[in-house]
């Protein structure tokens, strides 16, 4: 299996389980990064990259317009939570 094709099935499947998690639709407060990842199944357990495939995930199907990100804030710390966008959804797509 060639790169791009394993790349894009595990947008898929992140796509396929954001859409069962309710707090990830459109308009919903989001899930995290480990929420996400933890609901795929694609934790790698490493000690300190875990994440980074589901958060690369997360952000090429940002940047395609099927995912938006949610911004928290807590004082000075900015963190994330994700929600499929409402373009997922639109006709022709």
């Amino acid at each position: 299996m060639e790169g791009p094709k394993l790349i894009e099935i595990l947008q898929h499947h992140v796509l396929r389980i954001m859409q069962q998690l309710a707090e990830c639709q459109p308009g919903g407060p989001g899930a995290t990064n480990k929420e996400i990842e933890e609901a795929a199944g694609l934790a790698l357990n490493l000690p300190y990259q875990d994440g980074w495939l589901t958060w690369s995930i997360l952000h090429s199907l940002l940047g395609k317009g099927l995912v938006e990100a949610v911004v928290i804030r807590h004082g000075k710390v900015t963190r994330h939570k994700y929600r499929l966008s409402s373009r997922l959804n639109s006709p022709g797509e």
